[in-house]
């Protein structure tokens, strides 16, 4: 059956993220689930091709007047390329890797890694041209194959496998905290509040203060509890459970950002974590 209602398209692969950050990179340039497409020894791949993702233009004709108006704009999808060759060592062996490579690229929506400079940037990614894969190969390919495999990524950015994280002790409102998304577009932060001690806490506020975007939750909070504003879920939790807020959830813009945490009360102690994954386009 159709994952309709589980990861796809209501569950992460929507509202949250498919991105597997257990499994680690290889270090071959170009890795899908796993399995290399440039390993130099079965596959070898010749060319890839990663540019960035198309966007959409939300806009139209302006009324009496020359031109056009553009209300909003998204990044919709992104198409990555890689080109090479398969090799065996007779006709018999060739057929055989061609079909280990068909049965590697048969997933839906998996983890596919470029690695350059030792740096590796994650898409979540779809094999879109099955009926392409192979058709350049001619009767001369006996020991080698041509292959064009083409991704689709609906999710039309790469992110850091790992996050970047800074963990920091906080006792006194407002605290500021510089961080460095080194990104080439937003990043999506995620904030732990871990209230140490807690005394007439009545509010928990996180403002990027270069964006502007700020969110609040309002509600008293004792020692023992952790508030989470989660950009990357789009939610905020209180002991694991979601609550109301106010405001919109922050985004790092790429470069410098300088945040700020304010509590609303007599006296306080909080671990704090704010960790993200740069994202690229």
């Amino acid at each position: 059956m159709s994952p309709l209602f589980g990861p796809f398209p209501y569950g992460s692969g929507l509202f949250g993220t498919l991105l597997d950050s257990s499994t680690p990179g290889s270090g071959d340039l170009v890795v899908f689930d796993g399995f290399s497409l440039s390993d130099g020894i079965i596959v070898h791949c010749s060319n890839l091709i990663d540019s960035g993702p198309t966007r959409d233009l939300v806009g139209g004709p302006t009324p009496r007047a020359d031109g056009q108006y553009l209300t909003a704009d998204y990044f919709r999808n992104k198409t990555i390329e890689v080109r090479g060759i398969v090799r065996g060592t007779d006709a018999a062996t060739l057929d055989a890797n061609l079909d280990i490579v068909r049965a590697a690229l048969r997933r839906r929506e998996g983890n596919l890694d470029i690695t350059r400079h030792g740096v590796t940037r994650r898409f979540i990614a779809t094999l879109v041209n099955h009926d392409e894969l192979f058709s350049n190969r001619e009767g001369y390919h006996i020991t080698f194959c041509p292959f064009v495999a083409r991704f689709e990524c609906k999710t039309p950015f790469g992110q850091d496998i790992d996050y970047t994280a800074v963990d920091t002790s906080i006792g006194t409102s407002p605290f500021n905290q510089d961080v460095q998304n080194l990104g080439t577009i937003e990043a999506l932060p995620i904030v732990y509040l871990n209230f140490d001690s807690a005394s007439s806490v009545t509010a928990a506020n996180f403002k990027n203060l270069t964006t502007g975007e700020e969110v609040q939750f309002t509600g008293d909070l004792v020692a023992g509890d952790v508030i989470i504003f989660d950009s990357e879920a789009t939610e905020v939790t209180l002991n694991g459970e979601p609550v109301l807020f106010e405001g919109s959830l922050p985004t790092l813009d790429v470069g410098g950002n300088l945040l700020s945490i304010t509590v609303t009360g007599a006296s306080f102690s909080i671990t704090t974590t704010v960790k993200f994954r740069n994202r690229y386009l």
